[in-house]
């Protein structure tokens, strides 16, 4: 069950992806185009007359309203002029028209009441007829509409200048004592401007040396700070190498008198041990001594004794 959700979440997300990034679209135009070009290839009628369009857009024209159904025949006629293929074949189905019920140039200018003798219609008429090099109704109304503007604003110009030349003189009285009055009201304006620009200068210079002398004193501050710290950094090193000398100074001159008094101790335990051995000896000696003279004295006692015994019998 779970791996179906997967797969189907896989699906929703994947078709969503593509159809955001127009990929799907692009393939079904390109599915579109390709089967045009396969039905126009099999069946040797262009698709764009088939029976089945006029058909449907027989049932569609009729609830289309009259002008809506000429901008589509204009349309058409200038995708259909330009060569554009795919457009026209995507456009004609879905807007409900068809080639053969295409209005023609005379209904559409009859469709804008425009006076069939006016330049307008003869020179529309005119471009329309050659077949040489036209891009349609469109395009050549366009350029009509355009060139006719231009001649419209050429013609008011000639006009005003043929009808008002007695008023010449007045307006431009009239023109330079408002000129003059509006220069000496720009002068007063453009004086309080600067006025007040000036103060705003002074205002901002004052604010810029506050800003600057804060961002000095700032300055200062850090390399007051960062220089004490670094000579307390130099000091602590020249401390600490100096105390690293005198220990290793005191280290070797108590290694070198620890050294002497352990020899001095060895001499004379060494001669405290020679001492004993003598004094041992000598009282070893003193001691054979007086052994052999308490039995010397024994052996006087015991021939004392015997002559003593000896004289009384």
């Amino acid at each position: 069950m779970t791996s179906d959700l997967n797969s189907e979440d896989v699906k929703n997300k994947l078709f969503h992806s593509l159809k955001s990034r127009g990929v799907l679209d692009s393939l079904k135009s390109q599915l579109r185009k390709q089967l045009i070009r396969e039905l126009q290839d099999t069946t040797g009628l262009p698709v764009l007359h088939s029976t089945v369009e006029a058909s449907s857009s027989e049932k569609e024209s009729d609830g289309i309203p009259l002008f809506q159904r000429a901008a589509n025949s204009i349309v058409a006629e200038y995708l259909k002029r330009c060569n554009f293929e795919y457009t026209l074949s995507t456009f004609l189905p879905e807007s409900g028209t068809t080639l053969e019920k295409r209005f023609s140039c005379k209904d559409i200018l009859h469709l804008l009441n425009i006076d069939p003798n006016s330049k307008l219609y003869l020179n529309l008429e005119r471009s329309l007829s050659s077949t040489t090099d036209s891009k349609g109704f469109l395009w050549h109304f366009l350029m009509e509409v355009a060139a006719f503007q231009s001649r419209m604003k050429c013609d008011v110009n000639i006009q005003t200048e043929d009808t008002l030349p007695t008023q010449i003189s007045a307006s431009l009285d009239k023109l330079s004592s408002v000129e003059k009055e509006y220069r000496e009201k720009q002068k007063l304006v453009q004086l309080d401007k600067n006025h007040g620009l000036e103060e705003r200068l002074i205002a901002m210079q004052k604010k810029y040396e506050v800003e600057k002398k804060n961002e000095l004193e700032e300055e200062v501050k850090k390399f007051r700070a960062s220089e004490l710290s670094r000579l307390r950094m130099d000091e602590r090193q020249k401390y600490e190498a100096k105390i690293k000398a005198m220990r290793h100074e005191y280290d070797e001159e108590f290694n070198i008198k620890n050294q002497a008094l352990r020899a001095l101790e060895k001499e004379m335990l060494e001669r405290v041990e020679r001492l004993q051995e003598v004094h041992q000896s000598e009282a070893y000696v003193e001691r054979q001594r007086f052994l052999e003279e308490m039995r010397s004295l024994k052996e006087r006692e015991t021939d004392f004794k015997n002559r003593t015994l000896i004289q009384e019998r």
